[in-house]
């Protein structure tokens, strides 16, 4: 598969035992179950999706073998407690399955550990590859390992790789990648360099890692969301692009989007790694901020809809592009909105974070992360969480706007989402608002807390 590929060169590229490829959920047992009777139910799963039974292995190929187990035996980690385990005592688990990386090459994707207690099973802690599951794939796997737990005999059968393989190779498959490859060749033949550009030397201490919580943030999208008639997460990328554009002096802003292509038929079933890259191009044109939103909502669109495409055969179509424009390739810009929305996209009147956005400013909290290098990327901002609260990670290199840190800029984005939510605010303005954020020194005041 197309993704799956893409996810094994990331894997690859980063830092061995990175812990973002790992995934893990907690899946409580509502009535007392046996370990093996839960064990059942987790073989059953692994047999109905060869992602869970399936080894990457490479040889001297461009690209890994994938070899497809018929059985396997999960590994499994038992936990008794004398009282029901608390929350702190789950969170524990979830580390200690989460810790561990995965060898694709040699393990199977996937890890187990029973909390039990008067010896049924209570808690489900699960663990995997995220070469072999994506957000949306556990979704597919929680609630078919609870439609088992309930009795439910017959599932519909799911889509396999193999099957999604066979659509990639048809030649309607080919004509969607070639159509891809062609949108990206003209989005980076006109996006600005400033965005384009890579900083040579990238490495961990170049790399600013900050985490923003926000109340303020996420009322405050949402209420633009409500009058707009947009969901919130087009409001957060709204802001994020216009920023960036605006802080290098852009006509356009360009950004790699990571995407779930789950849009055609039967794909929701599928357990995968099932996510790709698209470019978001939108130019700077509108007037205001609410026009940027309508604008940035259809470039998103368009995004999503020509993600498909062979992760290889887009590299050298990046770099032929950029080749020819005398820019090395290296330099990007990534926007990851990673929360699963089951069934729809999140909506505007959907559980809408009550009370004023400005009055939540000092509720606000940054944090700093681990560094950590995550190649090609000068800029990657992750939405990790969109609801009551806000929560956006950023990694950036430091030599890349180094005018304006991580920390200000997640605190530039919530600040101009907050004036943006009280009155529509002219594009012009933002400028202002970089050099507010550029200058701001005082701790406690608008952009450092």
């Amino acid at each position: 598969m197309w993704a799956q590929l893409a996810e094994w060169r990331a894997i690859h590229a980063c830092a061995p035992g990175d812990p973002r490829f790992t995934l893990s959920r907690v899946w409580p047992v509502g009535r007392p179950r046996t370990i093996e009777s839960t064990m059942d139910i987790i073989r059953r799963l692994v047999c109905r999706h060869e992602s869970l039974r399936t080894r990457y292995v490479a040889d001297a190929g461009p690209q890994p073998d994938q070899v497809v187990a018929a059985e396997v035996e999960v590994p499994l980690a038992i936990e008794r407690f004398l009282d029901p385990p608390t929350r702190e005592a789950i969170d524990a688990a979830v580390r200690l399955v989460h810790e561990s990386p995965f060898d694709i090459s040699r393990d199977v994707p996937l890890r187990l550990r029973f909390l039990v207690h008067d010896d049924a099973v209570v808690h489900v802690v699960v663990a995997a590859s995220h070469i072999a599951v994506d957000d949306w794939s556990f979704e597919v796997l929680r609630r078919e390992f609870y439609a088992l737990l309930d009795g439910t005999v017959d599932l519909p059968e799911p889509l396999q790789p193999a099957d999604r393989v066979a659509f990639e190779r048809s030649p309607r498959g080919r004509s969607v990648h070639e159509r891809t490859l062609d949108y990206w060749s003209g989005s980076l033949g006109v996006a600005d360099e400033a965005l384009l550009r890579p900083q040579p030397g990238l490495a961990a201490h170049t790399v600013d890692c900050v985490a923003i919580d926000s109340v303020a943030l996420a009322r405050a999208a949402y209420a633009i969301a409500q009058r707009e008639n947009v969901t919130p997460s087009i409001v957060v990328l709204a802001a994020t692009s216009l920023l960036l554009g605006v802080a290098t002096d852009s006509r356009h802003c360009f950004m790699r989007m990571i995407y779930a292509t789950r849009h055609r038929r039967g794909t929701d079933t599928l357990v995968a790694a099932f996510n790709q890259e698209a470019p978001y191009f939108v130019p700077l044109t509108a007037t205001t901020f609410a026009g940027f939103v309508h604008a940035a909502g259809t470039a998103a669109l368009s995004g999503f809809l020509r993600s498909e495409c062979d992760c290889d055969e887009l590299g050298h179509r990046v770099e032929e592009t950029l080749r020819v424009r005398g820019i090395p390739p290296g330099g990007y810009c990534f926007y990851n909105d990673v929360r699963f929305m089951p069934g729809r996209a999140d909506d505007a009147t959907l559980a809408a974070p009550a009370g004023p956005a400005r009055a939540a400013l000092a509720e606000t909290v940054t944090h700093i992360l681990p560094s950590y290098v995550l190649a090609d990327a000068m800029f990657f901002l992750g939405v990790l969480q969109l609801g009551k609260v806000a929560t956006l990670t950023l990694s950036k290199d430091r030599r890349f706007l180094p005018q304006v840190s991580a920390k200000r800029f997640l605190l530039a984005v919530e600040a101009l989402l907050v004036r943006a939510c009280e009155a529509d605010l002219p594009l012009t303005d933002v400028a202002a608002l970089l050099v507010d954020v550029r200058s701001a020194t005082a701790v406690g005041g608008e952009f450092e807390r």
